[in-house]
């Protein structure tokens, strides 16, 4: 089997960077690419044709709800999950079509099964995504 394509989108590079880290641990998902800024994300969407996109909620330059929705209108297959470090980012997020929210500090677990869908839903109450306390 194929393994799940990911696209990160994060405006820290650090965070970035240690996200494609925690996810090269999971054997079957492969960061095809990594996005300071909204505008690069979205042309490395549509040349890589990622499985699912992590997307920083608070991005610079572009909003991150335009990011998502454009993601979500030009690649309908997509899984866009927004990341974030406060619980207050989740609700405009979702609301701009992403399929999951995920706090920055939530583990491995949390974020594989982000990606993969594993969850009750957009209307899943998010403190299933939280990190260790």
């Amino acid at each position: 089997m194929d393994p799940l394509r990911v696209l990160i989108i994060d405006g820290h590079p650090a965070v970035g960077r240690a996200l494609r880290n925690l996810l090269d641990c999971v054997p079957d998902l492969q960061v095809v690419a990594l996005a300071e800024r909204g505008e690069h994300g979205l042309r490395q969407a549509l040349a890589e044709q990622p499985d699912a996109a992590l997307v920083d909620a608070e991005l610079p330059g572009m909003s991150s709800c335009v990011v998502i929705r454009l993601l979500r209108t030009w690649l309908p297959r997509l899984r866009v999950i927004a990341l974030g470090t406060y619980p207050r980012d989740r609700r405009p997020s979702l609301a701009a079509g992403a399929h999951d929210f995920v706090l920055k500090d939530a583990g491995c677990e949390a974020l594989d099964a982000a990606i993969r869908g594993g969850h009750a839903g957009p209307d899943a109450d998010s403190t299933e995504r939280r990190g260790p306390s």
